[in-house]
């Protein structure tokens, strides 16, 4: 059974480092853009979240549009409690 959505999100902030860490890692160079998360409950429940907690969902209506379809398409999937 799907969990819950929660009503706050909060993404992961990216770490400004001189060079990437020794090791196998995964890592991302930041460009300058926005990092937000979208909330996705279904094709009539779509948010994009900023970092900070702000709704922006109206200023991106495209993207909204968008991730609504992928959603009533089934290609957006909810993971239950324990990520599965």
């Amino acid at each position: 059974m799907p969990a819950d959505l929660p009503e706050a999100l909060e993404p992961e902030l990216a770490t400004l480092v001189d060079k990437p860490l020794p090791g196998d890692w995964i890592y991302e160079i930041k460009f300058d853009g926005y990092r937000m998360l979208a909330r996705i409950g279904g094709p009539k429940d779509v948010r994009i979240i900023t970092r900070r907690g702000n709704d922006w969902t109206e200023r991106f209506t495209a993207l909204k549009k968008e991730l609504a379809a992928a959603s009533a398409a089934g290609l957006v999937r909810r993971r239950d409690r324990h990520a599965r």
